[in-house]
């Protein structure tokens, strides 16, 4: 939510305020919440998707006709997967188990995928979250799916993954009565090997998240109070150069 205020207030504006724009689950959200489940309670994992039997299929194997349709129609509450996109999950399930930190914060969880609510104690406004999960000490842990765990140290910076570390920190201490103050993320891989790397996210990093998000509270309390999601090249002239590889 704040990250879209980061990116553009009129588009906060347009999707938590208006709500005229709405953003479609996509595939990949599928299969990220697939993934969550696999990671977090793959005991559950039946219960959130599932493949169409071969009785409901056509002759060759095609998802199309009536049977196909009417038992479709019927998986209101679950994700139609691929043999290939199921047995991926039961893969990254595996391994996941094999994980000893995975197994060890799995084991430690207090709560897995629970809605929080708190007041911001500097802004003082409302915010709330749903932490991945939650260990009985210090631990915030969310896992976060990509094609190669590399990925992982640039996509921190790139999809502001510290801002969401400093915002669930806060949030979690506050909801739950306790100082949580490490925040782990488990990368997982969606294509073979199907590797599975945690990663403790550091102090200086978690500062810096604080510092933005606290100045992000602080403009979203202002333009709330106002009703002014007006950008700056609205109202006034804005001087556009080149960027600096271009230079």
């Amino acid at each position: 939510m704040l990250k879209d205020l980061a990116t553009s207030p009129r588009l906060f504006e347009a999707k938590h305020i208006l709500k005229t724009l709405q953003s479609e689950s996509t595939r990949s959200q599928e299969l990220g919440t697939v993934i969550h489940s696999a990671i977090l309670e793959p005991k559950k994992l039946e219960k959130v998707c599932t493949t169409p039997p071969r009785s409901v299929l056509a002759s060759n194997g095609h998802r199309r006709g009536k049977a196909y349709e009417d038992w479709r129609d019927a998986q209101v509450e679950k994700i139609i997967l691929t043999d290939e996109e199921f047995n991926m999950a039961l893969r990254v399930a595996h391994a996941a188990a094999r994980h000893p930190v995975v197994a060890t914060l799995t084991d430690k969880a207090t709560h897995i995928e629970k809605p929080i609510q708190w007041v911001d104690p500097i802004a003082d406004v409302d915010c709330k979250g749903i932490p991945d999960l939650v260990t009985e000490r210090e631990y915030v842990v969310d896992v976060k799916t990509c094609q190669s765990v590399s990925e992982i140290d640039t996509a921190v910076a790139k999809y502001s993954y510290h801002l969401q570390a400093a915002f669930y920190l806060t949030g979690c201490s506050i909801h739950y009565g306790q100082r949580f103050n490490s925040f782990v993320i488990v990368a997982v891989e969606t294509n073979p090997p199907y590797r599975i790397h945690t990663r403790l996210l550091d102090d200086a990093a978690i500062i810096i998240g604080h510092q933005k998000i606290d100045e992000l509270l602080a403009e979203y309390k202002r333009r709330r109070d106002e009703n002014d999601w007006s950008e700056p090249a609205e109202k006034e002239l804005v001087a556009l150069s080149l960027p600096r590889w271009a230079s």
